[in-house]
């Protein structure tokens, strides 16, 4: 009894067998009283251990409370007067959490063992939290009813490590999802693990991969230069032996499938708390095989650009519009007459080289451009230092931002002084030679004139049949010297600027029965039906220089009766827009001859131009009636045009802006029958006959059939 008094632990269910048989047996007062002792001095220990203890110690009989400790009350809230004969049901969040408790524990405690779990547990006030149970029978023959339960309250330690798990859970989704390659190595340069798109990466499965190091020579790895790469110097062996990150570091990889790929390397080592020594390194890289190729391509490409742009003098600049920051290459500097310690290197550096007279047309051209009204493609001059102008070509591009503003002008200059000065010689050379020819036309023509009045009149006299064909074949070709002659002095009168157009009122609709009367001819002597049609709707008193809208017209009309063989020209004129002082008006003259081909369209308003050799020698012609023509227009406001198909006729068109003639009081009508809804039938062979009549009768209010 002595032994199991001094015992700390309280006495076991043997002792407390051996006590109840002992004192049965005994009987003697002294004995009881010895035994009570003993008893008391044992529940002093055993209590205070009960009462001292965090966690909660209740003693289980028939599945209710029969004693508990202090800490019990504390944790789950009842009093201890509440806890005996509490259901130990009430105890758990639900009859399921209890149940699995009930039938795991039973099993166990059955078999004299220890059962402990976690389970949700459930307090007074009805609260939730986890706890650690552990139970144990006391009962000798180890049944279930009598048992002591030990509850530790460890809501707070599972948050911790759910907190953990759902940590490590998102690591590990980040690492995933990540698309540089991640590689953890300890501190004997294993590997102990790695995420997917470093499998991807290096072309190996994680297997693989496991156990190797960053130095095995079967990862075959290079330096920028192609030089081997030793893996003392890889960034996690360095990491692992100075305890320092490495950054950014270039690596070139011979892979297993032959392949070779370019990765940027990042390592950083893992220290515990108070050492000096990493004990493992994480290593981060990511694939920048085609960034790599791209930028090998793009700087054999720069070379390439900037041999090129020295060798044809183009100088290439970038002006960064937010910082002020402008930047020249080499050439700039020679294009400039300076040195690069001459250049302040900013936007009024460059403007203030400009030429005193361009520098404000300069500089409002860059602002137009960076705020995207305008492109920057222009020419001005600069000073150089030793007094010289030059003068400079420039265009540029602007780089915007995602709100459209500017953030850079890219650009290119060069130097087109020589350009510009021969340019200019041989402007000033043509301008005279026009001026020259635009003065001369009264000398050249006068005396040619006088010839072909002196031809006509030896025609007056009599002459032997074979005099008049002399006298006959000169006037034709002085007829023909002089249409040439006042072709080309017409050409250089507008080339030099001296062609004025005259400002008369005129009837167009008498002007254009004139025009056909005087065509007519022509067109009946090839067997052509010639037309002449006038919408409705356009105006007759007009103003204008109706002489060389005449000569635009003979030369159109001229040549479509040239190049038919048969059936018809047509003249046709409408209106395209019209306001109350002015009219723009299209006339077209279309015919049913040779057509020309799409390929030989763009030389026809050249000067001097023919489809061919073979149209000269065939059907004649200088080639300077479609680039007078076309030049007249455009002096008219206007623009020249074809539209033809080979084989099939031509139309040749062309627009002109005429001004209307100020309303005057009508003259008064003669008296003439109102025919206006009479019906006329129209029967003629000729289609073009037809359309004449049906737009003459249908504006004097006729219907037509």
């Amino acid at each position: 009894l002595n032994v199991i008094s001094r015992r700390v632990e309280p006495p076991s269910t043997a002792d407390i067998e051996f006590i109840r048989i002992l004192v049965l047996e005994a009987g003697s007062v002294f004995l009881r009283l010895k035994v009570e002792d003993c008893f008391r001095r044992a529940n002093v220990k055993q209590r205070i251990i009960l009462d001292t203890t965090p966690a909660a110690v209740f003693y289980v009989k028939d599945r209710k409370v029969q004693w508990v400790n202090p800490a019990f009350s504390h944790i789950l809230g009842y009093t201890d007067e509440e806890s005996v004969g509490l259901e130990t049901a009430s105890l758990y969040a639900s009859g399921e959490q209890y149940d699995c408790v009930g039938r795991a524990g039973y099993e166990q405690l059955s078999k004299g063992e220890t059962y402990s779990t976690e389970v949700e547990m459930k307090r007074k006030d009805g609260s939730l939290f986890w706890g650690s149970i552990v139970g144990k029978s006391v009962d000798p023959q180890n049944q279930v009813e009598g048992s002591i339960w030990i509850l530790n309250d460890t809501t707070e330690r599972k948050h911790m490590l759910e907190a953990i798990q759902e940590s490590e859970t998102r690591q590990r989704s980040i690492l995933t999802a990540m698309s540089e390659g991640v590689v953890v190595q300890a501190a004997d340069g294993s590997i102990p693990d790695c995420n997917l798109s470093a499998e991807k990466i290096l072309g190996l499965s994680r297997d693989e991969i496991m156990g190797r190091t960053s130095v095995d020579p079967r990862w075959q790895a290079v330096r920028p230069d192609g030089s081997a790469f030793p893996g003392e110097d890889h960034p996690a062996m360095v990491s692992l032996r100075t305890g320092q990150a490495c950054h950014d570091v270039l690596m070139g990889l011979h892979l297993a499938d032959g392949s070779k790929k370019w990765i940027n390397i990042n390592a950083e080592p893992m220290v515990k708390n108070g050492d000096s020594q990493p004990y493992a390194v994480v290593t981060s890289f990511a694939d920048i095989t085609t960034r790599r190729l791209t930028e090998e391509e793009l700087l054999r490409t720069s070379e390439r650009l900037a041999l090129a742009a020295q060798a044809g003098g183009v100088g290439i600049w970038d002006y960064d519009v937010v910082n002020n920051k402008l930047v020249w290459d080499e050439q700039m500097f020679r294009i400039y007459g300076i040195t690069r310690d001459q250049f302040g290197g900013a936007y009024e550096a460059w403007l203030a080289g400009v030429h005193p007279e361009d520098r404000q047309r300069g500089h409002e051209e860059i602002q137009l451009a960076i705020r995207g009204e305008k492109d920057f493609n222009t020419e001005f001059r600069v000073l150089w230092p030793d007094g010289s102008t030059h003068y400079i070509r420039a265009m540029a591009i602007s780089q915007r931002n995602a709100f459209g503003q500017a953030k850079h002008l890219v650009g290119t200059n060069w130097d087109i002084t020589v350009i510009k000065q021969a340019t200019d010689r041989a402007e000033l050379a043509n301008a005279a030679k026009s001026e020259f020819l635009a003065n001369m036309s009264h000398e050249i023509r006068t005396p040619l004139n006088g010839v072909l009045g002196m031809v006509g009149l030896l025609l007056d006299t009599n002459l032997t049949g074979d005099q008049r064909h002399y006298a006959q074949t000169a006037s034709a070709s002085g007829e023909a010297l002089l249409s040439l002659i006042n072709d080309i002095l017409d050409f250089s009168k507008i080339e030099a600027g001296k062609l004025e157009l005259e400002t008369l009122n005129f009837d167009l609709h008498s002007f254009l029965d004139d025009f056909a009367g005087m065509m007519a001819l022509r067109a009946h002597q090839k067997g052509l039906a010639l037309g002449c049609v006038v919408a409705p709707e356009v105006p007759s008193a007009l103003q204008g220089d109706p002489g060389r809208l005449r000569q635009i017209l003979i030369n159109l009309t001229g040549n479509a009766i040239k190049f038919t063989a048969q059936g018809e020209v047509v003249i046709r004129v409408s209106v395209m827009s019209e306001t109350p002082s002015d009219v723009r008006l299209r006339f077209a003259v279309q015919d049913t001859g040779i057509g020309i081909p799409a390929d030989k369209i763009g030389r026809l308003f050249g000067k001097f131009s023919q489809v061919d050799a073979s149209t000269t020698r065939t059907y004649g012609g200088t080639g300077l009636g479609l680039a007078i023509s076309k030049q007249l227009t455009e002096l008219m406001g206007g623009e020249i045009g074809i539209h033809s198909e080979t084989g099939k006729g031509s139309e040749f068109w062309f627009t002109a802006f005429l001004a209307k003639q100020p309303l005057r009081e009508p003259a008064a009508a003669p008296e003439l029958a109102d025919l206006r809804g009479a019906r006329v039938l129209i029967v003629d062979d000729r289609p073009v006959n037809r359309e004449v009549l049906v737009a003459l009768l249908s504006s004097w209010g006729i219907y037509c059939s």
